[in-house]
């Protein structure tokens, strides 16, 4: 089997000493505008594997005959000698050039944001662990994670609270927005329940067998530790206001204003389930 990394939104992370992206056979990255390295949209595929690049740019250009070291003519860029043949199924997933120069502009300048956004992340992480029932993100040895998504999540119970996950989301959510915080969801529900998967007849999974173990991957009752992870958490900072993109003082801030909700947690609770 082939390892194809969904490395989106890890752009810079390692494990074990190597690059995300650089695990297996490819990975993918994507250059939308919320990402660490942004181009306004699009990504980018990585290989090292000639075979795997060269199915990649078919692919890309709707299954075309077209090769990695076609000619390319700079002062008539987009005329060319192939035959325009479709090989196979395909689409069109090419990137424009403005994009790819901004994208390659802003990779210079990756490592240093990285570095920044790791150091908030996890003084940040330091300073919420520090709340009972509060579980900040946490890097495990031989792992990096560049905090393209800064998910926390409550543990009621230790907090000293008799509610409900969401409930005490819910609460802290609101209060959170309301101390002026970037506060978001990002997902609602495991993607299985998603209506896509849920109507499979109706859109792309026509034909599936009905009562086959494949069918049973798109019951959304299968994946009860998403559903409590959504349930119990929240996302701090946004897709248009992320953590990399702030400085050590806003970040502080957000670590003031946690533990300040956090301190009033019971009375928040109260008032937002009296609602």
């Amino acid at each position: 089997l082939a390892l194809l990394e969904d490395a989106a939104q890890a752009h810079g992370a390692e494990y074990r000493g190597k690059r995300v992206g650089a695990l297996g056979a490819s990975g993918g990255f994507s250059l939308q505008g919320s990402k660490n390295l942004t181009a306004g949209e699009g990504g980018f595929f990585v290989t090292n594997d000639r075979e795997a690049a060269e199915l990649a740019n078919r692919v890309r250009n709707f299954s075309l005959d077209v090769r990695l070291d076609d000619a390319w003519d700079a002062e008539r860029p987009l005329d060319g000698s192939r035959a325009l043949q479709s090989q196979a199924m395909g689409s069109m997933y090419r990137g424009n050039e403005l994009a790819a120069a901004f994208g390659r502009a802003q990779l210079a300048r990756l490592p240093a944001l990285t570095a920044a956004a790791q150091k908030n992340g996890r003084r940040l992480a330091q300073r919420l662990a520090e709340l009972p029932g509060v579980l900040p993100p946490r890097e495990l040895p031989g792992r990096t994670t560049v905090f393209h998504k800064f998910r926390v999540r409550f543990d009621a119970k230790k907090a000293g609270l008799e509610v409900a996950p969401r409930v005490l989301r819910d609460a802290m959510r609101a209060a959170l927005v309301a101390e002026g915080l970037e506060v978001v969801m990002w997902q609602g529900a495991p993607l299985p329940s998603h209506p896509v998967f849920q109507k499979r007849a109706e859109y792309m999974f026509r034909g599936l067998p009905g009562g086959t173990d494949l069918a049973k991957n798109y019951e959304p009752t299968q994946y009860r530790h998403t559903a409590a992870l959504i349930e119990s958490s929240l996302v701090l900072f946004s897709q248009s206001c992320p953590l990399i993109a702030q400085d050590e003082a806003t970040v502080d801030r957000y670590a003031e204003a946690f533990a300040r909700v956090w301190h009033h947690r019971e009375a928040i609770v109260q008032a937002f389930a009296s609602k």
